[in-house]
């Protein structure tokens, strides 16, 4: 396995996100038209080549920019993503987090609306429509991932993958459960990483 580097930052899709992950406490939908995108789905076998300069494991913040920035310099570039393109961060932990926050936070400015010389009637928290909010911000922010991925022309392959001996990569697919086997020149893992679990505490 040879992982790539002397990659330079890739300023240009960190910036993008981190400019429209500020703005989520608005709308980022609203900011950045996703929807009017069409974005395919992840693509599948006997579609694609099977051999890549690069193929990264892993979408999350790490993996997609590795991705990008590697098609940008012109290889050709695969992405294996068993879920959600954004990784957790994106999709279930960081994102989803801060919209609840800014929700939160809201809500306390309505209670002390007062202090800021503003009057305001009584207000209460809907839960259905905080986690719908929280959701749909998510749901934004993947399907811009999906739009980079298009963009820079990187392919999606929506399964399970596993590194072999002699730069191989065994790919267990996600709507059919069959495997496949691709090859690159660089492999890079960009899969996160799990909080190691005690025994003594469980």
């Amino acid at each position: 396995m040879v992982v790539l580097k002397k990659l330079p930052w890739n300023s240009g899709a960190a910036f993008f996100f981190r400019t429209y992950l500020d703005d989520e406490e608005d709308n980022p939908a609203a900011s950045f038209p996703f929807s009017q995108f069409s974005v395919p789905s992840p693509i599948h076998s006997n579609r694609i080549t099977m051999h890549f300069d690069v193929i990264v494991i892993g979408s999350g913040p790490g993996g997609y920019v590795a991705a990008i920035r590697a098609a940008q310099l012109g290889l050709t570039t695969a992405v294996i993503e068993r879920a959600e393109l954004g990784g957790i961060c994106l999709n279930w932990g960081c994102i989803p987090t801060k919209a609840l926050l800014k929700s939160a936070a809201v809500y306390q400015y309505f209670l002390h609306a007062a202090d800021y010389g503003i009057v305001a009637g009584e207000s209460k928290p809907d839960f259905e429509a905080i986690i719908k909010r929280s959701r749909g911000v998510a749901e934004a922010m993947s399907k811009g991932i999906q739009f980079l991925m298009k963009k820079y022309n990187v392919t999606v392959i929506a399964g399970f993958g596993k590194v072999k001996a002699g730069k191989k990569v065994e790919v267990t697919l996600n709507e059919t459960q069959q495997t496949e086997e691709y090859t690159a020149d660089h492999i890079i893992l960009a899969t996160g990483a799990r909080s190691r679990e005690l025994p003594f505490l469980k």
